[in-house]
């Protein structure tokens, strides 16, 4: 039937809350709104390739639906944040909204980002019980982190993810009549 384009949302994870992105205002200043958490179903996982100061960059994003809303989530490429996440959202009934947020964590004197994955008042908790580390080596005179164990990881993951997203699809049911039914045209008696 009639549908309008739905406005996608762009969202992130950061310092304790959801950063949604709301356009720009007439100066072309960002809108940023915050909220504590999205409650949504997740209905795909995919990496995503982008240009940022001439280099070349990938992120995660994850698609949200509501029944009125779509919305972006992006999540950083190789962070222990993202890898922590999609090892809990492997715990997710996917056919089922999920709540989505995060939370700052000390840990020896830092703060960290921590993911908080809920559904059916139940923590989704990870379903890996280890995770990669990254390691730092030696390029020439440079350090630099190694995270291609890490990355193929959650490569592995994702893909893991999008089939059981796809499994579990919810059924959509049919309430509307149908356009014979609409048009009150009965073929039986024709």
């Amino acid at each position: 039937m009639f549908e309008d384009k739905q406005k996608v949302m762009y969202a992130k994870l950061k310092d304790g809350r959801v950063e949604v992105y709301a356009g720009k205002d007439e100066s072309g200043n960002k809108i940023i709104h915050h909220h504590d958490r999205i409650v949504a179903r997740v209905t795909e996982v995919k990496e995503k390739e982008f240009e940022y100061n001439g280099e070349k960059m990938r992120s995660w994003t994850v698609s949200l639906a509501t029944e009125y809303d779509k919305a972006e989530l992006s999540l950083g490429y190789s962070s222990n944040f993202t890898r922590s996440f999609f090892n809990s959202l492997l715990a997710a009934d996917f056919s089922k909204p999920i709540s989505i947020s995060c939370y700052v964590k000390e840990y020896e004197g830092k703060e960290y980002n921590t993911p908080s994955l809920w559904q059916n008042d139940e923590m989704l908790k990870w379903q890996k019980e280890t995770m990669p580390k990254t390691g730092r080596v030696k390029v020439g005179s440079k350090e630099v982190i190694d995270d291609s164990e890490a990355i193929e990881w959650t490569i592995k993951l994702v893909e893991e993810l999008n089939v059981k997203i796809h499994s579990q699809k919810p059924k959509v049911e049919t309430v509307a009549p149908t356009e014979d039914e609409f048009l009150g045209i009965d073929f039986e008696t024709l």
